[in-house]
């Protein structure tokens, strides 16, 4: 049975690694699991009687959470099980599909957030200013600022761009925390615009946020380089393989989950094309490897010197 005829998306498929991607995607269910809990927690104190500004904090960590699980379900149907003729790289770009949809959903909560705060911006305001609200919004930028240093360092030398770009999310999650945390304390101080102040600065994170999502989803879509950094690890690898006498270029372009490579490299004019062609799949099986990815994504191209 052909294991990539129409229809055919079984694990026979070719290059199946179980371990592929193991390590961010357990880094993303982790950084998933603490967001959604850290939505719930706000929310739950907000209607506890506390600062009522949680529910939107807690929003903007549930936006944060979905977002990082539509990675998780591009990574998923970006595995070699879901590989076939029609699909011959895997159903992953349905991550950026599901992203613009999260975008869409994040502007039209941000507009409602605005629309409201402007209506009731003479409204009384009732906002708990006691140290405990003060101590949960200092946990929460806190436990955010954490949790952006860790993903930070996970995608550290990745070829994934998906642990970097949640990084940089999270930093949002940081500042609508502190928005919170400093409405809180000014109106303690008497200052009761700061109520107001706070809701429009988290409603426009949420525009900017969702802003960001759909300008991933749409750089995702493109096939987007994966960067000079990246690519610079590439070149690096190749130029340590024996035989190797310079690394002209390098592409890469990234197509849901998986990353193509073109490396074009000069070897040594005196060895014979058989031996060539050995170092050309040398360099293809070292990049498959270390890039967690499919070695047929990989081409190398040769000259000689």
């Amino acid at each position: 049975m052909d294991p990539l005829a129409e229809g055919s998306c079984t694990l026979d498929c070719a290059g199946d690694d179980p371990r592929r991607g193991a390590a961010m995607r357990h880094t993303l269910w982790m950084v998933f699991w603490f967001n959604a809990g850290m939505a719930v927690f706000k929310v739950v104190f907000a209607m506890l009687g506390f600062n009522s500004l949680f529910v939107l904090d807690g929003l903007v960590s549930a936006a944060l959470a979905t977002h990082i699980a539509t990675m998780l379900i591009g990574m998923e149907m970006a595995r070699p099980a879901f590989y076939c003729r029609r699909y011959a790289y895997g159903k992953g770009k349905v991550q950026f599909l599901l992203a613009l949809v999260l975008g869409g959903a994040l502007v039209v909560a941000a507009a409602v957030t605005l629309g409201l705060t402007i209506k009731r911006f003479s409204w009384p305001i009732h906002v708990d200013t006691s140290a405990t609200s003060v101590g949960i919004a200092i946990v929460a930028a806190v436990a955010n600022l954490m949790l952006m240093l860790f993903l930070r360092r996970a995608a550290n030398g990745s070829f994934d761009l998906s642990g970097r770009k949640a990084a940089s999310l999270q930093i949002l999650g940081i500042a609508a925390s502190l928005s919170v945390l400093q409405s809180t304390i000014l109106i303690g101080y008497r200052w009761l615009a700061a109520e107001r102040i706070g809701r429009i600065t988290i409603a426009m994170v949420m525009v900017y946020l969702s802003v960001v999502i759909i300008r991933n989803a749409l750089e995702g879509v493109m096939d987007q380089s994966t960067g000079e950094e990246a690519e610079s690890i590439i070149t690096d690898m190749v130029a340590s393989v024996e035989r190797v006498q310079r690394v002209r270029s390098v592409r890469t372009r990234q197509a849901g989950k998986v990353v193509h490579v073109d490396v074009e490299v000069e070897l040594d004019g005196r060895i014979s094309v058989a031996e060539s062609d050995s170092v050309a799949e040398q360099i293809r099986g070292l990049l498959a490897r270390r890039m967690e990815q499919p070695a047929d994504a990989i081409n190398v191209s040769y000259c000689a010197s």
